[in-house]
């Protein structure tokens, strides 16, 4: 059990089919049962091998030329999401004079899990094209570190599942690998 009132972003690492993805799964449904909110709450997975989570809804998986520019934009519209419940937060805490959890408003949390880490980071190019420059490492990391830093306050967490050698071999930002409350 994970009490997401207090826990912030997690990573999951083990090695290949001793079952992050199946657990990561079983939290996942604990947090659908919820339902959605009217302050824009989701759940949201990145699968970039295009194997079985790909068929689930709200799924999002390399395009078909192999790149990953619509993993790139869901992350952004996660991140847009946080910024608006946080926005919210901020706006009723100077309304009452106090500061206001995401929970005591009624927001349910929003899960955006990211299976298969470094797979998915080897993917985006180390330089941006001049054609998209918003297609780049930098910016996957950019944004990713922004969700996992800030968005446990707006009720937006980021689970990470990451295979057991590549955190150990620097596959994960020690960064990202740092804020990661949960492990």
């Amino acid at each position: 059990r994970i009490n997401m009132k207090t826990s912030g972003s997690m990573l999951v690492a083990g090695k290949t089919r001793s079952g992050k993805t199946t657990g990561i799964i079983a939290l996942l449904i604990q947090a659908a049962l919820a339902g959605r909110d009217k302050f824009g709450s989701l759940i949201m997975i990145i699968d970039p091998k295009q194997a079985e989570l790909s068929r689930l809804p709200h799924t999002f998986t390399l395009d078909e030329d192999g790149t990953a520019r619509k993993i790139l934009k869901a992350l952004w519209q996660f991140a847009k999401t946080m910024v608006e419940r946080q926005q919210y937060l901020n706006k009723r805490s100077e309304q009452t004079g106090n500061a206001v959890k995401w929970w005591e408003v009624g927001m349910h949390p929003s899960i955006l899990f990211i299976d298969e880490y470094v797979s998915l980071r080897s993917i985006f190019p180390k330089r941006a094209d001049k054609d998209d420059p918003s297609y780049s490492l930098d910016e996957f990391d950019g944004v990713l570190k922004r969700l996992v830093t800030m968005g446990a306050s707006a009720g937006c967490f980021v689970i990470i599942s990451i295979a057991e050698a590549s955190v150990q071999e620097g596959g994960l930002p020690s960064m990202i690998r740092s804020a990661c409350s949960t492990k």
